[in-house]
C-alpha cells in the first residue's frame, strides 16, 4: 500500500492512459458486443 501522494504521481498516468486507450465509445465502435462493462 502507497500513500497517496505516490499514487498521485503514477496513478494519473496509468488512469489517463486506461481510460484514453479504452473508453467505452471507442470500446464499443470497436466492439459493440464484446465490452463486459460499458461506463457510465
Amino acid at each position: 500500500l502507497r500513500p497517496a501522494k505516490d499514487q498521485e504521481g503514477s496513478d494519473p498516468g496509468q488512469f489517463v492512459v486506461l481510460h484514453v486507450q479504452s473508453p467505452p465509445n471507442i470500446a464499443a465502435g470497436l466492439n459493440p458486443g464484446a465490452i463486459p462493462f460499458g461506463g457510465p
